[in-house]
């Protein structure tokens, strides 16, 4: 559904804030003009990333640079992307766009983020987690896109059970949302549900 693209990878974005923005917040001082004047927004979507460098006073966009993703469609309805593949493309467009604008970290203020809801398996030390049934242990392949349907029959039992809760999300869950996912994961690649 468009909400659940709209959604943002919370786990990427954390590190992606903890890494790229390093800048102090924008102060009120005399020498408001050597203050940090740079938005960096970044938009992380199905099939690229993108970032463009835009200068806070005026909103003039100054750079932007755009990074394709590999997608992995191994079976009908099976989309699967790599969240090293994801965070590589995240790290070139931000260095492109600030290369592009002429301007350096130390001059950005802030970092927005945009990005597609889509499940990203991570072991308890970080490490990617397989998720692509044809080929279970290639750890690479670590996130189900969102647009992936593998999940159907999980979706379709849950939305039998007919919770109370599914009214928080319109009266019935799609395959597209994690909770059916993981469950497929749970169903289907048990080891990699642990």
């Amino acid at each position: 559904s468009a909400h659940t693209a709209r959604m943002i990878i919370t786990s990427l974005l954390a590190a992606v804030a903890v890494a790229i923005s390093r800048a102090p917040p924008p102060r009120l001082s005399e020498t408001a003009a050597a203050a940090p004047r740079y938005a960096i927004g970044v938009d992380v979507g199905t099939g690229s990333a993108r970032a463009g460098v835009v200068d806070v006073r005026d909103g003039t966009l100054l750079g932007v640079h755009k990074q394709d993703i590999t997608m992995w469609n191994p079976l009908p309805e099976h989309y699967e992307q790599s969240s090293e593949d994801i965070w590589a493309a995240v790290c070139n467009c931000v260095r492109g766009a600030l290369s592009a604008a002429g301007a350096t970290a130390d001059e950005v203020c802030g970092v927005a983020f945009d990005a597609t809801c889509s499940l990203v398996l991570l072991d308890s030390e970080g490490a990617p987690v397989g998720i692509d049934p044809t080929v279970p242990d290639e750890a690479r392949r670590n996130v189900i896109v969102w647009m992936d349907h593998r999940s159907e029959e999980q979706a379709a039992r849950i939305n039998r059970g007919g919770h109370a809760r599914l009214a928080n999300v319109g009266g019935a869950v799609s395959p597209e949302m994690e909770v059916p996912k993981l469950l497929w994961l749970r169903d289907e690649m048990p080891h990699a549900f642990h």
